[in-house]
């Protein structure tokens, strides 16, 4: 039941969950970018593990959400970490996710 509330649903700032609303942007906006993360917090799992080289199949929203989230962490580690194990062409490819990767590349 947790699941499912923290799937489909949404907490305001006094901590209650409320339904997010269709036709409100911002509250879909929250929803995707929470799946999001999801999914990159899956991939930071696949990377810790000591066997795993690269990591094949990534979404690029997803990556960019996480290095995102990473870097108003300030968790440089992260960054250099996933940026290391995705496929070059696809951190070269993209724009935003080669600059949150010099970034912490600088910093890390």
């Amino acid at each position: 039941l947790a699941v499912i509330l923290e799937e489909n649903f949404l907490k305001d700032d006094t901590g209650k969950w409320y339904l997010p609303d269709p036709e409100n942007e911002a509250d879909l906006e929250k929803l995707r970018n929470k799946r999001l993360l999801k999914q990159f917090d899956q991939y930071k799992e696949e990377a810790l593990e000591p066997r795993t080289k690269r990591i094949k199949e990534v979404r690029v929203e997803a990556l960019r959400a996480g290095f995102k989230q990473c870097y108003q962490d300030k968790d440089f580690k992260t960054i250099v970490m996933l940026g290391d194990k995705i496929r070059n062409n696809l951190l070269m490819e993209d724009e935003v996710l080669l600059q949150f990767y010099d970034i912490a590349s600088s910093r890390a």
